[in-house]
Parts: C-alpha cells; sequence; structure tokens
C-alpha cells in the first residue's frame, strides 16, 4: 500500500515546475486557481504551462529517472524510472476548458542491485491500473 501512495505522490510531483532563475521565487498558495495564486500567475503562462504538460492535441512525453526516500530522515528505498505520456483534449473550443488524458509508467528498482523490485518488507509490489 505505501508504494502506491508514493506513485501517486511522484506523480502529482511531475506537475510542479520551478523557474530556472538565481532568485527564489515567492511561495505560491497551495492548490490556488491561477488567477488567485500568490505570485498571482497570468492567464498566458498558465496557457504555457498547460502546452509544456500536455501539449495542444499530439501526444507529449516525459521520462524521468531519480530516487524515492523515505521522509523524514532521506533513507533510500529505491531507484525508479519511468515515462509519463499526455495529451490535451478541447471538447468546445469556444470554452475554457481542457481534458488531460495521460498514462504512467514508472519501474522501482532495488537501490543497491539495481534488479526490479518484486517485493518490498516481504510483500508483493502491485502495479496499479
Amino acid at each position: 500500500m505505501a508504494l502506491r501512495i508514493i506513485v501517486l505522490v511522484l506523480a502529482g510531483m511531475a506537475c510542479v515546475s520551478a523557474p530556472a532563475s538565481a532568485q527564489e521565487p515567492a511561495p505560491a498558495t497551495v492548490d490556488a486557481a491561477p488567477e488567485t495564486a500568490s505570485p498571482p500567475i497570468t492567464s498566458r503562462q498558465f496557457e504555457r504551462w498547460v502546452e509544456g504538460r500536455i501539449g495542444r492535441g499530439d501526444p507529449v512525453y516525459w521520462y524521468s529517472v531519480g530516487t524515492m526516500r523515505s521522509y523524514p530522515d532521506g533513507k533510500l528505498i529505491a531507484r525508479m524510472e519511468g515515462y509519463d505520456t499526455a495529451r490535451m483534449h478541447q471538447p468546445d473550443k469556444s470554452r475554457e476548458l481542457a481534458h488531460q488524458y495521460n498514462r504512467k509508467i514508472y519501474i522501482f528498482r532495488d537501490p543497491e542491485t539495481g534488479e526490479v523490485l518484486r517485493e518490498v518488507d516481504g510483500k508483493p509490489v502491485e502495479p496499479i491500473a
């Protein structure tokens, strides 16, 4: 069960983007609509973020490699790699509404051997459908 929750958290983290600048950005409010975020996000900034994340109709592909660590001690639990593909569907072009369709595939590997994890602490690692 713990691995399932972590996968969902990682999927959510994939949606976070950070500007590459020398200055630290001001903290944003959590779960805020673009127009009420602090600092405010312009409509154009939000559109660019959506375009980068899910495209404009053609599929967008993301590949990632990283580690999974426990909190708060930072102990290495597993190495991971995977990909995410997403596309935008906008059923009514006259409305500012779009749907994201996506699929994610991640493989968790033993931090020492690199072998695919089949179980953790004697419990099977089950696919998430």
